[in-house]
């Protein structure tokens, strides 16, 4: 068992002192239990029931954040870099379905997170990215480009963040967007006046020449985004105003939903059980019913233990069907004793995966439901059975369903 949200706990220490000085008093004490039986319910208990995967409907687009040294500049507050930084966090935030692709570049492309909905590891990979152990120098939009047209990808659509660097060649730039067919969303971070860039030193860059770096935002990018008919956008008054800007840009850009499989770790909720404790003892303390509430409050435990006993056996088995121990499994499924959707399927996948398809097939079989989309699973499922026994006509038949 592990808790959702276990900063909850931490109110347990003010009531704990309340309880080791509290006056022997039955109700006193009554009420600092219910106290704690609250904030055990607020902790959010769960049961960890392993990674199921399921289908959702969601966009799909590619973050391209440009981490040259330009990015440093601070016309864009704090800088370039770091606001650009702030309007993904946001974006993340406001697109929690999509699938997004982050990739880091300067005069070349570097993956920092493969197409993905799970958002922390975009965060994470964003985090841990450090621009000052970038040792190339400049921005090349080319190889960028030229990196995300060999991508198989159904949709291209690019949020290309970017100072703009010292890109001058806009011909071959829009024909290689428009030939790998990119939607193409440009962030343009800098201002035309331009900047000062700080080193670590804190000393101001300069050149070979040792006049002073000026960076701009290149013109080029408002003009590229006109050649392949996409959106240019320039920074909001903040990072979160700039990403509904470039939300409703990618919106356009990308009509076409798709439907992504996704493995989503799924758990056993038992905040309920605390708080019907919780309940009881108030209506206990506070009303005169108590034999009627005790005899409910017994029937209740009972009831309780037997469906905690199924939860633990069916964790216990996902566990062992995780480590590809499917003997032990079978034993913990065959331990429940009021089966359920889940513990049906795992039993049947079970008997599959010991080679037992006749029983495998009788599991399917047993399993009920009026969900279109657990009969296309039962139906496959079926058909992947017959045909591991050769009976491939019979496996048609459920492929066909």
């Amino acid at each position: 068992m592990s808790l959702l949200y276990p900063n909850f706990l931490w109110l347990l220490a003010p009531i704990i002192v309340l309880f080791l000085y509290r006056k022997k008093r039955v109700v006193e004490t009554m009420h600092l239990i219910i106290l704690i039986l609250i904030i055990a319910a607020l902790s959010h208990p769960i049961i960890k029931n392993g990674f199921r995967e399921g289908t959702i409907e969601a966009k799909e687009f590619i973050i391209a954040l440009d981490v040259s040294y330009s990015m440093k500049a601070k016309d864009v507050s704090p800088t370039r870099y770091e606001f650009a930084k702030e309007t993904i966090n946001a974006l993340l935030k406001e697109n929690a379905k999509d699938n997004i692709m982050l990739i880091a570049f300067t005069t070349n492309p570097l993956l920092l997170s493969p197409s993905t909905t799970d958002h922390e590891m975009i965060r994470t990979a964003l985090k841990s990215l450090n621009p000052n152990y970038i040792l190339t120098k400049g921005t090349s939009l080319k190889n960028l480009f030229k990196k995300i047209t060999s991508m198989k990808m159904s949709q291209k659509n690019l949020l290309l963040i970017t100072d703009g660097g010292e890109e001058d060649d806009l011909d071959r730039l829009a024909q290689q967007v428009n030939d790998a067919k990119i939607s193409l969303t440009i962030l343009a971070l800098g201002t035309r006046r331009g900047t000062t860039i700080e080193k670590a030193d804190g000393s101001l860059l300069k050149d070979r020449e040792n006049n002073l770096v000026i960076s701009r935002v290149n013109p080029l990018l408002k003009q590229l985004a006109s050649r392949t008919k996409g959106h240019y956008i320039t920074s909001s008054i903040s990072a979160i105003a700039t990403a509904k800007s470039l939300e409703n840009a990618l919106k356009q850009n990308s009509q076409q939903t798709e439907m992504i499989t996704k493995a989503q770790y799924h758990y056993i909720e038992l905040y309920q059980i605390p708080l019907f404790l919780a309940l009881i003892f108030f209506l206990i303390l506070h009303t005169k019913a108590i034999k009627y509430l005790i005899a409910l409050f017994v029937l209740f435990g009972i009831n309780t233990q037997a469906s905690m006993l199924d939860i633990y056996h069916l964790s216990k088995a996902y566990e062992n069907y995780g480590a590809k121990d499917f003997s032990t499994t079978k034993k913990y499924l065959q331990k429940i004793d009021a089966p359920s959707l889940q513990s049906q399927f795992a039993l049947a996948g079970t008997y599959y995966k010991l080679h037992k398809f006749k029983k495998a097939l009788k599991a399917y079989a047993t399993i009920l439901s009026t969900s279109r989309d657990h009969k296309q699973k039962i139906f496959y499922n079926i058909a992947n059975t017959y045909a591991m026994m050769g009976e491939y006509s019979k496996a048609r038949i459920y492929y066909a369903k």
